[in-house]
């Protein structure tokens, strides 16, 4: 499914462990210190690069966790019903935006999309231990979301260009 609508992206272009190693040795951190979330792209790529989520599609997690997360993303589940019955009836605990294309949430370099209008609880992600967010799209109002965005990363062996975004203490 992911190949045939996202320009056909390889294993090794899906996954991007050169990207994410950049991404890694930039943050300079052990990983097991923080925790991030994805935004735009699949939450099993920073699992598979060996890097601790606060989000993921797993078919059972404690529900104290499912309602702790929709905390972070309340704001963009009140805009749109859809969205909020997928979250509340789905195994994902995913960053939703509702200016993204729904149940097409996964932005490959060349799909350039942006958020203008994004409502995150971002003190709710640093209780959750969620320092950073590896976001595929641009998010314009990042301030207002008490996000800064350190750097972005982009690899030849890439599907993506990663906006790498961190919570404010």
């Amino acid at each position: 499914e992911i190949q045939l609508r996202h320009e056909n992206p390889t294993y090794r272009q899906f996954y991007a462990t050169e990207l994410f190693k950049e991404i890694e040795d930039f943050v300079g951190k052990k990983k097991s210190a923080y925790r991030v979330a994805s935004f735009g792209i699949h939450p099993s790529i920073a699992i598979y690069n060996g890097f601790y989520t606060v989000d993921g599609y797993l078919p059972a997690y404690p529900l104290k966790h499912k309602k702790a997360f929709q905390k972070i993303i309340e704001g963009e589940l009140n805009k749109d019903e859809n969205l909020s019955d997928y979250f509340r009836k789905g195994s994902r605990c995913y960053i939703f935006s509702s200016e993204l294309k729904f149940g097409d949430w996964l932005y490959t370099k060349g799909k350039e999309g942006r958020v203008k209008n994004l409502k995150l609880d971002t003190k709710q992600l640093r209780k959750l231990g969620g320092e950073y967010i590896f976001s595929a799209v641009k998010i314009e109002n990042a301030a207002e979301n008490s996000l800064k965005l350190l750097k972005i990363f982009d690899h030849e062996n890439s599907a993506w260009r990663i906006f790498l975004y961190q919570t404010s203490t």
